[in-house]
């Protein structure tokens, strides 16, 4: 399913809860991890680590499979013990603000940028390069197409909200046709309907999706680097912009939210 249409088909359904009384379908969560009777030979690992090294040797079983090269040191992410995620209504917004910014990106005039905007009470949420880029009438055409990217970014953001079933391989840009229904279908009915009926998926779930994605964006890095061709039909691009939202929804458990990376400062190193 295409991105925009996964977002309009999201919003028809928060629409016709509102005026049927109907909750939608919460998306199945992902059962604790294990690490599945494989031997780590470290008995001193807390049963969180266990589980993260099993996340990683499931990646690497995947990516084996994908015929995606990858490294036996690149090492496990975080455990469910050291990171949290952002709140539903954190990740919400941030899902918003990326739609308006491609929204722009890609064609909406300025008029209707401003109005969906203030409608839907995004100014606070921006990030700094984007606030300037939302701000600016005739930004340089390098923004509108580093800002075009900003869909990629949406998706695993409308995925972690239970709006879209699945990630599907990095290897498609997705579509853009239905962006200004999306934007004005959510304007049409406010930005807390579509935060209350928002589903956030499991931390294991995402967290999953964080160790895949690291892999795989060492793969397009190192084949980039080595001047070959992407690996299984990679998407760099995507795979980057992925990689850059996923790593944006946990955030560290022994730091305060004023402590957390800015969109503009997520960390994507391989």
């Amino acid at each position: 399913m295409r991105l925009w249409r996964a977002v309009c088909k999201g919003v028809d359904a928060f629409a016709r809860e509102m005026q049927t009384g109907r909750r939608l379908a919460v998306p199945p969560i992902v059962e604790p991890i294990s690490n599945q009777g494989r031997s780590l030979h470290d008995s001193e690992l807390t049963q969180a680590e266990r589980e993260a090294m099993a996340r990683k040797h499931r990646s690497e079983s995947r990516l084996r499979e994908e015929g995606v090269p990858f490294i036996r040191h690149l090492p496990r992410i975080e455990t469910r013990d050291e990171v949290k995620l952002r709140t539903k209504e954190e990740i919400a917004y941030r899902s918003l603000a990326l739609t308006v910014v491609t929204a722009k990106a890609v064609g909406m005039r300025q008029p209707s940028v401003e109005n969906a905007v203030k409608q839907l009470g995004l100014a606070p949420h921006f990030s700094r390069r984007e606030r300037g880029f939302i701000l600016d009438p005739t930004p340089p055409h390098q923004d509108v197409v580093h800002f075009s990217w900003s869909g990629e970014a949406a998706w695993p953001l409308f995925w972690a909200l239970g709006f879209v079933d699945r990630l599907d391989r990095p290897i498609t840009v997705v579509g853009e046709r239905d962006l200004p229904h999306a934007v004005h279908a959510v304007q049409d009915h406010g930005a807390q309907p579509y935060i209350d009926s928002a589903r956030l998926r499991a931390l294991d779930e995402v967290l999953d999706q964080i160790d895949l994605i690291y892999r795989y964006h060492w793969a397009v890095r190192e084949a980039w680097l080595r001047g070959h061709k992407m690996p299984a039909g990679l998407d760099p691009g995507v795979v980057e912009e992925r990689h850059h939202a996923l790593n944006w929804l946990a955030v560290p458990k022994d730091e305060q939210p004023d402590e957390w990376p800015d969109w503009d400062e997520v960390d994507t190193s391989t």
